[in-house]
């Protein structure tokens, strides 16, 4: 989608967003490839009451989105479950937060990447791990990345 009128606009420190600022513009194609994989839903959550976002993700078994906020629904998914990240080159402080956040959700994570911010992934590769995150939905998670105390530390609840 193109950036709402806030990201540009003179109060925004970022100016821009959703297609402006990332992109993966032969989704189409992938969604092609992985017909017939189960039951497949192009979502923009964006559009979506809260409400439904968590109905949704929760009863998803496989999440394939490119990287950005919407991948953080992966908190609604079920243990045991999968994300695919469509990972753009990101500079290494922002490298690792989803597969983070996917282990400490108990959750499968696979990558597959992207040339840059706007540029098409092979719907061969997108194929080829759509079929590994199927065939392996309940195996052991990745462990998170970062120094033992560091892992520790992200899996404390948040709350007292």
């Amino acid at each position: 989608r193109p950036s709402p009128t806030f990201y540009t606009s003179t109060t925004s420190e970022v100016f821009s967003s959703g297609t402006d600022f990332r992109s993966w513009p032969n989704t189409h194609e992938a969604v092609d490839a992985i017909q017939g994989r189960g039951e497949i839903q192009v979502v923009d959550t964006a559009a979506m009451p809260p409400v439904e976002q968590v109905q949704l993700f929760a009863a998803t078994e496989v999440l394939l989105a490119q990287h950005g906020a919407g991948l953080s629904n992966m908190v609604f998914m079920k243990p045991g479950t999968t994300v695919i990240e469509i990972k753009p080159p990101l500079e290494s402080v922002i490298s690792t937060i989803y597969s983070n956040l996917a282990s400490a959700m108990g959750l499968g994570y696979l990558s597959v990447e992207q040339e840059n911010e706007h540029a098409p992934v092979p719907a061969s590769t997108i194929r080829a791990t759509v079929d590994a995150a199927l065939s392996n939905l309940g195996q052991p998670v990745p462990i998170m990345t970062g120094s033992l105390p560091m892992r520790l530390l992200r899996q404390l609840p948040r709350r007292l």
